[in-house]
């Protein structure tokens, strides 16, 4: 590599059978299908030109663009595994379930930078992020609730 690029990490989590930036993970409940994650990455020098840009409460974000007005390019090739998890009693850690609800898989993000995950249950999930030669760092773990609380606090 070139020079070394801050990559950002664009990870949203949203409602609808679909799914932290500009496309959005969303996370919605059908009869046939359950929940479902998608995280689109983009490559990002500067993190500070989209604090304000990206909703913190589940719902869709629109384009995201630097401080130029240019609309951030889309990282393919990031992998993340998706773990059921629950909360370790009087601790603030989660451990994988274990037996028949148990569920781990890995996604990578596609040409458009987008990775994605159905068919899940109701539940606690962790998103862990894995090295890659175009990462600097990587993100750290989240955590998520399915279905994700709306706005509107539903």
């Amino acid at each position: 590599m070139n020079r070394v690029v801050k990559l950002g990490f664009i990870f949203l989590l949203t409602a609808g059978v679909f799914g932290l930036f500009g496309k959005s993970a969303h996370a919605e409940e059908t009869v046939s299908d359950g929940y479902s994650i998608s995280i689109v990455k983009y490559r990002l020098e500067d993190p500070t030109i989209v604090e304000n840009q990206l909703p913190l409460d589940g719902t869709k974000a629109g384009e995201i663009k630097d401080s130029n007005g240019k609309a951030l390019e889309p990282l393919k090739g990031i992998s993340y595994e998706i773990t059921r998890v629950s909360p370790v009693q009087g601790t603030t850690t989660f451990e994988p379930i274990i037996g028949e609800a148990a569920f781990s898989t890995t996604v990578t993000t596609d040409d458009s930078g987008l990775a994605h995950v159905t068919n899940l249950a109701q539940g606690t999930y962790r998103v862990v992020e894995k090295e890659h030669e175009l990462l600097r760092e990587t993100m750290e773990p989240v955590i998520l609730e399915l279905p994700l609380p709306q706005r509107t606090g539903e």
